[in-house]
């Protein structure tokens, strides 16, 4: 889960148009005394999240960070457990577009970048 936390858990298919990007993001907020004693929840709260393109499509930007207050506390406190993280990716070929799915269920982001082609 500590990948996951960091947002560093990722895999990258590509298609002739597009890239597709998979994220798993962490499903258990870590043990810690600290989670007892505050009756946390075992599940992780969902992420939010701020996707975008810069650098006229040559980048990608995945930003991710909890908003549950009760769940942040933890944060800075448990290892490896920050409260968001920062991903920069550099696109082979120049995108056009970004669209985003979250499934909450399985904590996994999809991210469906089209490709630039003119």
């Amino acid at each position: 889960d500590r990948m996951k936390r960091y947002g560093m858990a990722a895999s990258m298919e590509e298609t002739p148009g597009q890239y597709l990007l998979r994220f798993a993001l962490p499903e258990k907020v870590p043990d810690h005394p600290l989670k007892f004693k505050l009756n946390l929840p075992d599940k992780m709260p969902d992420y939010k999240f701020d996707i975008h393109l810069e650098r006229n499509g040559k980048a990608l930007f995945l930003k991710g960070w909890l908003e549950d207050q009760r769940v942040k506390r933890l944060c800075g406190i448990a290892n490896s457990f920050p409260d968001r993280f920062l991903r920069e990716l550099e696109l082979p070929v120049p995108a056009k577009d970004v669209k985003f799915n979250y499934n909450p269920k399985e904590k996994v982001l999809d991210i469906i970048i089209d490709k630039n082609l003119m």
